[in-house]
């Protein structure tokens, strides 16, 4: 294990020497010791910004399951190929804390908390949305649980507590449906991503940290739903 002070970017150069001479040698570029967040939940998470956003400051990088790069939109991961608040928040907090900033992305765009359940799941109506959940032969709906297992995945590709924390962007899709019977009560918005949270940590090993956001905003005609944000607020 090398021990150095968080920060970067710094250059590794490694050399193997026998007998006083240099036999082969190598460097990385661009080593980073700071922060690292997973986003996931939809829309601002899963690349639907209107505007594509850069890195200013080019000390914030985005995972691709293989390598890391800067993080310049659209954040490899996720399913949108537009803009995300994550190189401007990258860039905020490199700046006030002076560290490169990593993200690993996993939204999924217009997607109900309901379609992130782990596999089985079951709930009693569905999300506007079907195509990641299905109808049982008793009436209940339940979750295909392919969200939920690609968000564990991509949080095991970093390895034991290898990110600060989950940052949770999710709720319009739950929020004031056009049709009312598949919108979610707070109760149940509550449950489901509680249940969501403790399965994810038991997978993982560990406890996770999560920042939940206050999300239901559709349209200015539609400006959220105060039962979606308590629910998030009370996580």
């Amino acid at each position: 294990m090398i021990k150095t002070a968080p920060g970067g970017w710094y250059r590794l150069e490694l050399r193997a020497v026998t007998q006083g001479n240099v036999i082969a040698e190598t460097k990385v570029e661009h080593v980073g010791i700071g922060e690292v967040f997973v986003v996931a939940g939809q829309s601002n998470s899963a690349n639907h910004g209107e505007k594509k956003q850069i890195t200013e400051t080019e000390r914030v990088a985005s995972f691709d399951g293989k390598r890391w790069r800067l993080a310049k939109d659209p954040q490899p991961g996720a399913s949108g190929d537009s803009g995300s608040f994550m190189p401007p928040l990258g860039d905020i907090i490199a700046g006030r804390f002076d560290v490169p900033v990593g993200f690993i992305a996993c939204g999924i765009g217009a997607t109900s908390v309901r379609e992130w359940l782990p596999k089985g799941s079951t709930f009693p109506n569905p999300p506007t949305i079907e195509s990641n959940v299905r109808k049982l032969p008793n009436g209940d709906w339940e979750s295909n649980g392919q969200a939920f297992s690609n968000f564990v995945a991509r949080m095991q590709e970093v390895g034991p507590e290898g990110f600060r924390a989950v940052l949770w962007h999710q709720g319009e899709s739950d929020a004031n449906q056009q049709d009312p019977t598949r919108t979610l009560s707070g109760n149940l918005y509550r449950k489901y991503l509680e249940k969501i949270i403790r399965q994810s940590r038991r997978e993982l090993g560990w406890k996770a940290p999560w920042f939940v956001a206050q999300a239901s905003y559709h349209v200015p005609e539609d400006e959220g739903s105060p039962e979606i944000r308590a629910a998030q607020a009370s996580l």
